[in-house]
């Protein structure tokens, strides 16, 4: 079955509810932390996820069921943990809060360096701060988007920071009060420009805009040190723009800078490796 068909048969596993009812389990458990939230009002979520512990601010009921979402990715977070090598650079690509970087951030110590790109400006406070909360001083924040040139764009804000939903609008046409500037450039840029070493494993989750991240660096993923990537693919994005073949050109793309095997660890999660 290629993407094209199975794009199709989520779009109508969502019409009809089928993605919904199968939610159900998830969203007891945001039901049974929001009550939790409500009744001891936590300032942190104390996160141990393999063999790694550190805490995440939180500041609402929403945002104490984001940051203990991250053991829903513990799947995610293994995969990552396992190629990290020491002296291995890490790149989070939509770090949000923090949730993944804090967590990589203690297993690339002290040899290895985490880069945490989030250009929303409350998301990126939150990632500090939590940084901060935890003591973590080898990661390095860009406050920029990474995409396929250099130019400005306005990301669409989600209703909360800790959402991790904000996206690029690509047309650049969305101009109001919900909406921030942005600057974008690109990976292979940033890597002459700042003369940093080549990623190693990657992160990508950036909402829709994963091809470009791809094609602005393709001459630094291609490179032989750069051993994983790491994509969420957001299949109802790509329907809801009308590209339903995206998946199977950042596919192409893979396998054409090098990425021998390509490992689709959940229904979303793409595991490229060399």
């Amino acid at each position: 079955m290629n993407f094209t068909q199975l794009t199709g048969i989520r779009n109508l596993a969502r019409k009809l509810g089928i993605t919904r009812l199968l939610s159900y389990k998830s969203r007891m458990a945001n039901t049974k932390e929001r009550k939790y939230y409500e009744q001891n009002k936590p300032k942190f979520a104390a996160i141990s996820l393999l063999g790694y512990d550190y805490k995440l601010h939180t500041g609402s009921a929403y945002e104490w069921m984001r940051a203990n979402a991250v053991y829903r990715d513990k799947h995610i977070l293994e995969k990552l943990l396992t190629n990290l090598k020491p002296g291995i650079n890490f790149w989070d690509i939509g770090a949000s809060i923090g949730a993944y970087s804090c967590l990589l951030a203690l297993k690339n110590k002290p040899s290895g360096i985490v880069y945490s790109f989030e250009p929303e400006d409350s998301s990126r406070r939150k990632l500090e701060s939590n940084l901060t909360l935890n003591n973590i001083s080898n990661v390095v924040i860009y406050d920029v988007a990474l995409g396929s040139e250099e130019k400005q764009l306005h990301l669409i804000l989600a209703h909360d920071a800790s959402a991790g939903t904000h996206r690029l609008d690509q047309g650049g046409q969305v101009i109001s009060n919900e909406n921030q500037v942005v600057q974008v450039t690109t990976i292979d840029k940033l890597v002459e420009k700042d003369n940093l070493k080549i990623p190693g494993v990657i992160k990508i989750d950036v909402e829709g805009f994963e091809e470009q991240v791809l094609l602005g660096g393709k001459e630094s993923i291609r490179h032989k040190d750069c051993r994983a990537i790491m994509i969420e693919m957001h299949f109802s994005i790509f329907a809801e723009q009308k590209d339903s073949d995206r998946a199977n050109r950042i596919c192409k793309l893979l396998q054409d800078v090098g990425f021998k095997k390509l490992d689709w660890i959940d229904a979303s999660h793409l595991l490229a490796i060399k």
